[in-house]
């Protein structure tokens, strides 16, 4: 249900495929090594949630804010990822293969050894 507040949760190391959380308000969240395949977060507050190496895949996540969240070694390949917010996020050696990203907004991200290559 949009803006759910899920702030007590944690879905570190946590394989969940689908999960639709759009709008949900996840804030500071431990994302960590967790395996969200096709999953929905579009809508959803992520600023400062921690997804050091999770992975992403074939997500629907647009309109997320990800402010100053930490997207180390985070993958993302296949998600769309339109008019998404990643100001000041450290996206460092993040996979965004194959996504779609219109209108996202990367301002002041840490953006080193990121892979971005389209098929």
């Amino acid at each position: 249900m949009p803006e759910t507040d899920l702030r007590h949760c944690s879905f570190a190391g946590k394989r969940i495929d689908g999960l639709d959380i759009q709008g949900a308000v996840l804030n500071g969240v431990d994302f960590s090594n967790a395996r969200l395949n096709g999953c929905n977060l579009s809508g959803a507050s992520l600023k400062e949630a921690n997804l050091k190496w999770a992975f992403l895949t074939d997500c629907t996540i647009r309109k997320a804010d990800f402010l100053e969240a930490e997207l180390f070694h985070t993958t993302f390949d296949g998600s769309v990822l339109d008019g998404s917010r990643f100001v000041g996020a450290d996206m460092f050696g993040a996979n965004l293969n194959d996504v779609s990203a219109r209108d996202a907004n990367f301002q002041d991200a840490y953006m080193k050894d990121i892979a971005m290559d389209r098929e």
